[in-house]
């Protein structure tokens, strides 16, 4: 659909639980090489759509539908428009690891919006205290799990929600989640399908699953280690589910919470080691929420905590994206307006969206990426990551790096802000 056509189209709502249905081809690849590609002509300039695309999803609590309707208009592209190019890896942090493993796991964008932010999600919130005093005991009860467990809610519905879900995909372990064709690779970056983000808050460190999984560690190897377990681990959203605690054979106890603590937005996580083939795009979607803080009176105390925690969550991703070195790279983020739509609900249940929200949410998704596919995003995108690669190349002092500056366009290549 070309962008002429677009405008002229009348808006339409989108409600969540509609969409695509399963398409006419499989979306994610069927098989990678892992092995290197070789370095491609000199045709940087060139806009042509890729192969291959690595999807990161950034994290977001209830904004996550929108990750779903961005999701949805992608996977319309790559059904009509965009019949060669296949989703190889998925990565994503909280509710983005949610949305990265179900699709990951072979359901539709349909399918995970009928599930993100739905009623059967909003009964998954069980208080982690005891709340069998009538009226005022769900509220103690999770004031009181808060307190002493470091969580409102136990997270067991949800993780027991995850194991349904994944079990009629018959994913349970990563061993399910090996990529066809990388079964012997070592390197689990390109062993396994789905990369998702949490932090290791006794040890003090990012980690990726199931790449950074031991036994010694954490008591289990990758192959092994459960992957709805990953989700909840991903989703731990720290004072408002439990903590996930697992001891590895050093006998030392790790409490793992919600990656958006160290990592919101993982976009780099395909860039290390190797630069990515020419042909494949890593696209990355982001939620926008609030980046400025108003610090003051009355209850001072609750909003500078509030902007202590976005800082946390957000001030590494956007300070490396910032970096000159990266602005090249920003032409394959898309970004999503949540603003008018909560993270969590400041009520008795922080999970549930009322129909209007997700409606708000899904069609902000989806018709962001359909206008961005329409302008020829991927088009951009990937000319933009092969001048890239060749100015690397060319640093390097490989032979046949020529340095091409891309032209601005629909993708943009500036830091969103103008910056």
């Amino acid at each position: 659909m070309d962008e002429q056509h677009m405008e002229k189209e009348e808006p339409r709502a989108v409600a969540c639980a509609e969409g695509p249905e399963r398409s006419e081809r499989d979306l994610l690849s069927r098989h990678e090489p892992c092995e290197p590609d070789e370095p491609a002509g000199d045709t940087a300039e060139e806009q042509y759509p890729p192969k291959r695309l690595n999807l990161v999803l950034e994290g977001g609590g209830l904004r996550g539908v929108a990750l779903v309707g961005a999701v949805a208009a992608l996977a319309e592209a790559l059904t009509q428009k965009y019949k060669d190019t296949y989703i190889s890896y998925l990565a994503g942090t909280s509710a983005g690891a949610l949305v990265a493993t179900f699709l990951g796991a072979g359901y539709t964008p349909a399918e995970i919006a009928s599930i993100l932010g739905g009623p059967e999600f909003a009964k998954v919130a069980d208080p982690a205290g005891p709340s069998f005093i009538p009226v005022v005991g769900r509220p103690i009860a999770m004031a009181w799990g808060a307190i002493t467990q470091l969580g409102m809610l136990k997270g067991d519905a949800l993780l027991s929600l995850f194991r349904e879900k994944l079990d009629q995909k018959g994913i349970r372990t990563f061993r399910d989640l090996i990529m066809p064709g990388c079964e012997n690779e070592r390197n689990p970056a390109r062993k396994y399908r789905v990369h998702l983000i949490a932090s290791d808050i006794t040890r003090g460190r990012m980690l990726v699953l199931p790449d950074d999984i031991s036994a010694k560690l954490y008591g289990v190897e990758p192959d092994d280690l459960e992957v709805a377990l990953a989700m909840r681990m991903s989703m731990s959203f720290p004072f408002v589910f439990r903590p996930v605690q697992l001891t590895g054979r050093d006998k030392v106890t790790s409490y793992i919470v919600d990656g958006g603590l160290l990592s919101n937005f993982p976009v780099h996580l395909f860039d290390t080691g190797a630069p990515a083939p020419e042909e494949t795009l890593t696209l990355g979607i982001r939620v926008l929420q609030a980046r400025y803080h108003s610090i003051h009176t009355p209850f001072i105390a609750a909003r500078a905590l509030w902007a202590l925690g976005s800082t946390v969550q957000e001030a590494r991703d956007v300070g490396d994206t910032a970096k000159l070195v990266d602005k090249l790279k920003w032409a394959r983020v898309i970004e999503v307006n949540s603003e008018a739509a909560p993270i969590f609900k400041i009520s008795t249940n922080p999970l549930a969206l009322s129909p209007v929200e997700r409606e708000l949410l899904y069609n902000g998704g989806y018709y962001v990426m359909k206008r961005a596919l329409g302008a020829d995003f991927l088009e951009r995108g990937r000319a933009v990551h092969a001048a890239a690669a060749r100015a690397e190349r060319g640093a390097r002092g490989t032979p046949g790096a020529a340095v091409v500056r891309p032209r601005h366009g629909a993708g943009g290549t500036e830091e969103p802000g103008g910056r």
